[in-house]
């Protein structure tokens, strides 16, 4: 049976006809993940902080990257931790970055903001995980 993360790929791929792939960019630069045609460098995965959201429908994001991290640990990757920095944790997949903002849903915008600052990259690579209820 498919885990959750492959069926939420699945179902992006569906609705959005994206195209999953890596591709190298020039001699000695880092693979960079194309979605789409952009290339993305951060996964900013919403939710809201604290056991009493946990499993709410409004932690999707949080949900994805902690099960995308549990998936990576289970294929005997290394323990990933989460680094907090001002509005936002994130954990380093080679030169992809998943980003959890600290702060709740509707002031995500700001821990947004923050992690586009701190990793120099513009709104065009960070794909934004999040439920559908608004």
């Amino acid at each position: 049976m498919l885990g959750f993360i492959e069926r939420i790929l699945i179902q992006l791929k569906s609705m959005f006809n994206l195209n999953f792939l890596n591709k190298k960019g020039p001699k000695n630069s880092p693979t960079m993940h194309i979605i789409d045609g952009h290339s993305v460098r951060l996964i900013l995965c919403l939710g809201n902080p604290g056991e009493k959201y946990k499993k709410t429908y409004h932690n999707a994001g949080f949900m994805l990257a902690d099960n995308l991290i549990e998936k990576i640990e289970e294929y005997g990757q290394d323990k990933k931790e989460w680094t907090k920095v001002k509005s936002f944790t994130y954990v380093k997949l080679n030169q992809l970055i998943l980003v959890k903002p600290t702060t709740f849903m509707n002031k995500s915008g700001s821990a947004a903001k923050d992690a586009l600052k701190y990793f120099d990259a513009k709104p065009n690579e960070m794909l934004i995980v999040q439920d559908d209820s608004d």
